[in-house]
């Protein structure tokens, strides 16, 4: 229960202080249809460090923020508190799926912490692969 309120706790405290609002996953999903976005399903767990350090540093940075919101919808999902979409499986986290409008993999994950500078370029990667 602990676990699960830090986790929660966290994901409020990004949503007030970040840009990117997270969606639910079948919100994401209509959404992505609605807007023609790409879907990044991030899947984290409540004691993972680096979880929490993707979500409060790589997540904060200007370049990562600002082609999240042109051209995603985020979703994170705590594979401890919640079920993960069908097709989505993480043994390792944090995993980041890129997902188009249909939740169908579109590009390779990103499997692990990444930096700021390294996550943008799976991003892009994601963004390029969309547009095929």
């Amino acid at each position: 229960m602990i676990k699960k309120t830090l986790f929660l706790t966290l994901c409020l405290s990004l949503s007030l202080f970040a840009d990117i609002k997270f969606k639910q996953y079948d919100e994401a999903l209509k959404e992505a249809q609605k807007d023609n976005k790409i879907i990044a399903l991030t899947v984290v767990s409540s004691a993972c460090p680096w979880c929490h350090k993707l979500l409060q540093e790589t997540l904060k940075d200007k370049t990562v923020d600002g082609i999240i919101n042109k051209d995603f919808i985020y979703v994170v999902v705590n594979k401890d508190t919640s079920a993960l979409p069908n097709g989505i499986s993480a043994r390792l986290v944090p995993t980041t799926y890129f997902l188009n409008k249909t939740g169908q993999k579109i590009s390779q994950s990103a499997i692990g912490f990444w930096n700021a500078e390294d996550f943008t370029s799976y991003l892009t990667d994601a963004v390029k692969k969309a547009k095929k």
